[in-house]
C-alpha cells in the first residue's frame, strides 16, 4: 500500500488509513475503498471526512516548505479531515496553465469521482482572472454538481496576491461568488491576511511561504467555523446547504439552496 502522505500534487494527507491513492501518469486512482457514510453533526463518524481541494499554485503549496505547511494541509489537520489535493500550478477554472501536466479546475473534477469526497473546496489566486468569465467559471461548478450531486462545495473568495490588479480581482471575485451561488455552492469571504503583507510572508514575489500559508489557513478556518463549525470539531456543511436542488441540462440549477456567508466582510480594493 502506498504512503498516503507522500508529497505529490494528488497526494492524500491521511489522518486515518481509509483512502489509499496512487498517481499513475498524473491521474489519481483509488486502490483502497472509501466508506460511503457521510458525516453530519448528529451522526457517528465511521472515518474522518475526505475533503478535496481544487486550486492553483497557492493550493499546491508552492512556496511552502515542507509541503505539509501549505494552507490546505493545515486546514485539514485542524479539522480532523483527510486531505485529497488535486491542485495544479498555474491553473484556473478553464485553463491548465503552462506547467507540464497541468489541468484546469474543471478537468481536475474527474479525479474526485472515484474518491467521492465529503466536501470540496475550490480556491483561486486569480490566474488569468480577466479571462475567467462566467462561462468558464460556471463550467467548474457545473462539473462538480454533475459528478458529485450530493457533496457540499465551498468556494473561497479568491486569494489576494501581489502584482494583481485590485479592480480585476474584485470583479473576478464577484463572478466566482455569483457562479458558486447559482450552482448551489457555498461562498466564503476571507479577511485575507496577505493584502499588503510584507516580504516575511512570501517565498517569492507572488507565493506565500510557510508563515504566509499559516496566515491563510487561519483566515479560512475562522470564516469556515463561523459558518459551519463553531466548536471546531470538523463538522461539514449540513446536507443541502451547499447543494442545488435541480440541475437542468443547460447546467443552470432550476432551484438553488445556496448558502452565502452571513459574515461577509467588505472586500478591500485599494491595493494588494
Amino acid at each position: 500500500m502506498p504512503r498516503t502522505d507522500r508529497p505529490n500534487k494528488h497526494g492524500v494527507t491521511a489522518l486515518a488509513v481509509a483512502v489509499c491513492v496512487v498517481v499513475i501518469a498524473g491521474t489519481a486512482g483509488v486502490v483502497g475503498s472509501v466508506v460511503a457514510h457521510r458525516f453530519s453533526a448528529d451522526s457517528k463518524r465511521e472515518r474522518p471526512p475526505v475533503v478535496a481541494f481544487i486550486g492553483d499554485s497557492f493550493t499546491t503549496g508552492q512556496g511552502a516548505s515542507p509541503e505539509s505547511a501549505r494552507w490546505s494541509s493545515r486546514v485539514a489537520r485542524a479539522q480532523g479531515w483527510i486531505e485529497f489535493n488535486v491542485a495544479h500550478n498555474g491553473s484556473s477554472f478553464d485553463t491548465a496553465g503552462r506547467v507540464p501536466g497541468g489541468e484546469s479546475f474543471t478537468e481536475s473534477v474527474r479525479h474526485l469521482v472515484a474518491v467521492q469526497p465529503d466536501l470540496v473546496f475550490v480556491a483561486s489566486a486569480g490566474n488569468y482572472a480577466a479571462a475567467q468569465q462566467r462561462t468558464q467559471i460556471d463550467a467548474t461548478f457545473h462539473a462538480l454538481r454533475t459528478a458529485l450531486p450530493h457533496t457540499p462545495v465551498v468556494s473561497l473568495a479568491p486569494f489576494h496576491r501581489r502584482g494583481a490588479d485590485p479592480l480585476v480581482m474584485e470583479e473576478f471575485a464577484e463572478r466566482v461568488s455569483t457562479s458558486a451561488g447559482e450552482h448551489g455552492a457555498c461562498f466564503l469571504e476571507l479577511r485575507d491576511p496577505l493584502v499588503g503583507a510584507g516580504d516575511d510572508l512570501f517565498a517569492d514575489h507572488i507565493h506565500p511561504n510557510a508563515k504566509g500559508h499559516a496566515q491563510l489557513a487561519e483566515a479560512i478556518l475562522v470564516s469556515y467555523r463561523s459558518e459551519f463549525d463553531p466548536d471546531g470539531g470538523g463538522v461539514l456543511p449540513a446536507e443541502g446547504s451547499c447543494t442545488a436542488d435541480v440541475i437542468t441540462e443547460s447546467g443552470a440549477p432550476a432551484e438553488s439552496t445556496s448558502h452565502r456567508s452571513t459574515a461577509r466582510e467588505q472586500r478591500q480594493s485599494d491595493g494588494f
